[in-house]
């Protein structure tokens, strides 16, 4: 794997807040100048508007590969349907649905390819897992979109617009806690100590767009990656983005991450008004901030 360095890349050294990556956490919006990302006059525009490219006309297969991994032990059944009815409403392409993992009852009756692979609790190792079935799989695509459970479509997007990677800076394991703390520790030992690459924190729960071609090297030339030990698209991100971005949700127009049970409504409404996608971490709680959004409303 090979990373060119770029200007964006070693402008984008401003720290995130530390507990939440900027996410809508608490009842009070915390307002912190360290939020405001550096750009300088090699940066590509960081909005959702700026983002350009016509990569259907690269590829002779005109449909992408939605790929949802679904496990019963970490989400509900219908935070599947709702990425389901998010990426039908908003995602401007001629896109299919593959879900891997444990059966979505919802779905039996639909006309959506289903891969088994179940029992599993949604581990970076279940992740492998998923990206490995996708891999050998003739039913999704080359270039496949990843979209897991909890992330949400709420505005119309393309293909270029999922295809560039965004991160949060660089990616500090303090920020974390418990077992993923661990995780977080260890890509970033893998990334400077083995892989030699700047280690940039690509953990912000938008959609990816994955290459097949692309996993398979990395899973080749890096082996290690197979123990489970290592956030994926973090690694992946680092080694293959091209020109990525830095978000702040203060002040661009892609993500609101809300991670709190009980964020300020006022809050969350202001902010999302200009976003093209929404994380829900507790998504019984907050559902009622993606329903205005979806033409079907539950």
């Amino acid at each position: 794997m090979t990373k060119k360095k770029d200007n964006l890349e070693q402008a984008a050294t401003v720290e995130q807040p530390a507990e939440n990556l900027g996410a809508v956490d608490t009842a009070s919006e915390a307002t912190d100048a360290t939020l405001q990302a550096k750009t300088d006059s090699d940066s590509v525009n960081t909005s959702p508007e700026g983002a350009t490219g016509d990569l259907n006309a690269q590829d002779v297969n005109p449909f992408y590969t939605v790929v949802i991994p679904f496990f019963k032990a970490k989400h509900r059944e219908e935070e599947v349907v709702k990425v389901i009815e998010s990426c039908a409403q908003y995602l401007l392409e001629n896109i299919r649905f593959v879900t891997i993992g444990d059966q979505v009852e919802y779905t039996k009756d639909m006309f959506i390819e289903h891969i088994e692979y179940n029992g599993a609790e949604g581990s970076q190792l279940d992740i492998l897992e998923v990206l490995k079935l996708a891999i050998v799989s003739e039913s999704v695509s080359e270039k496949f979109i990843l979209i897991e459970p909890g992330s949400y479509l709420i505005d119309n997007v393309g293909l270029c617009h999922i295809a560039i990677f965004k991160h949060f800076g660089m990616l500090n394991p303090n920020r974390y806690t418990g077992a993923e703390a661990v995780m977080m520790k260890n890509t970033a030992d893998l990334l400077s100590d083995t892989l030699r690459l700047a280690a940039y924190d690509y953990n912000t729960h938008c959609p990816v767009l994955l290459e097949k071609e692309k996993l398979t090297e990395m899973f080749e030339e890096c082996p290690e990656i197979l123990s489970g030990k290592y956030h994926l698209l973090t690694v992946y991100g680092c080694a293959y983005a091209v020109h990525p971005i830095r978000l702040d949700f203060h002040t661009d127009g892609w993500i609101l991450p809300v991670v709190s049970q009980k964020p300020d409504s006022k809050t969350v409404e202001r902010l999302i008004a200009d976003k093209c996608f929404l994380y829900l971490k507790h998504f019984q709680e907050n559902v009622k901030f993606l329903n205005p959004f979806l033409d079907t409303k539950k």
